[in-house]
């Protein structure tokens, strides 16, 4: 059985986008999705969100978390039973993204 809804091998089609890039931003959303304790579906179904988008739409790096943060609001607002509310979402984000930045020394 064929599954055409799953993405296959996208990331080349992505010029400015690696492998490394995504399994950092996965890195990221984990830890997100952690500090709401969200349901593992929810993340699951973040991932497929965005390697979905991926493969058919050229995204700038610098939009990249912008994107993996609108998925998890997608997922969870179809997974969960009381969705976190976007600003809150957003706030929490920003909160582990500086946390992240200091960490690295970027």
């Amino acid at each position: 059985m064929k599954h055409e809804s799953r993405p296959h091998d996208y990331i080349h089609l992505q010029p400015e986008i690696n492998e490394k890039m995504r399994a950092i931003l996965v890195d990221w959303l984990i830890d997100v999705h952690s500090k709401f304790e969200l349901s593992p579906e929810t993340l699951y179904l973040t991932i497929n969100i965005i390697d979905r988008f991926l493969a058919v739409k050229t995204v700038p790096r610098r939009e990249l978390q912008l994107v993996g943060i609108s998925a998890m609001l997608m997922a969870s607002k179809y997974e969960e039973i009381w969705p976190p509310e976007v600003y809150i979402i957003f706030f929490v984000a920003a909160l582990i993204n500086s946390t992240i930045i200091k960490k690295t020394g970027e």
